[in-house]
């Protein structure tokens, strides 16, 4: 892995810690997507400052989506208890399983939804239906469902956010493989 900037990492490291940017530069390791028999060889051209930046990614989306689920399950919380059905109560456990990958620090890239998403009026579909993308819909038809001008909020900030990192082709794919956004 290229380290630019010796001081910059040490600072990092000691800022993040060793053993959580792992799961930040796994991906740029060979024996990506297997999570079996890591063998910490990277990837040619792997760089440690696109680990950071992906750290900083999910950091800032873990921001974002805790603000607005937030806003989800007050809202909600009343009203679902008269109308659940297994639409919304499926919506509601990918929200909480989201929200718990925040709440504990958890990758939210690479998210391993359970249970997979139903098809219903968030319109995921295929792959979605497992991929953090696919979970960012659902968060979005339900803030919708609480007020348009916040939905409006979040969507805009989730693309800025997207269009910042994407904008590094290491980051962008990853983005692409392992959390479905369609960039």
């Amino acid at each position: 892995m290229e380290i630019s900037d010796i001081e910059k990492a040490k600072e990092v490291l000691l800022d993040v810690g060793y053993y959580r940017l792992g799961f930040y530069w796994f991906p740029f390791e060979k024996s990506c997507p297997t999570h079996q028999r890591r063998n910490h060889e990277f990837n040619t051209g792997a760089n440690f400052n696109d680990a950071v930046k992906l750290y900083y990614f999910d950091y800032a989306l873990r921001n974002i989506l805790q603000k607005y689920i937030t806003r989800i399950e007050v809202n909600f919380r009343t009203y679902l208890v008269y109308t659940i059905s297994n639409i919304f109560e499926n919506y509601l456990d990918v929200v909480r399983c989201v929200r718990n990958t925040c709440a504990h620090g958890g990758l939210l890239y690479d998210i391993a939804l359970y249970p997979l998403i139903r098809r219903g009026p968030a319109n995921v579909t295929g792959n979605e239906r497992k991929r953090l993308y696919g979970a960012l819909k659902v968060v979005g038809y339900l803030l919708k469902q609480v007020s348009e001008n916040r939905a409006a909020d979040y969507e805009k900030e989730v693309e800025e956010l997207i269009n910042k990192y994407a904008t590094t082709p290491a980051i962008k794919s990853v983005l692409h493989q392992s959390s479905g956004f369609p960039i």
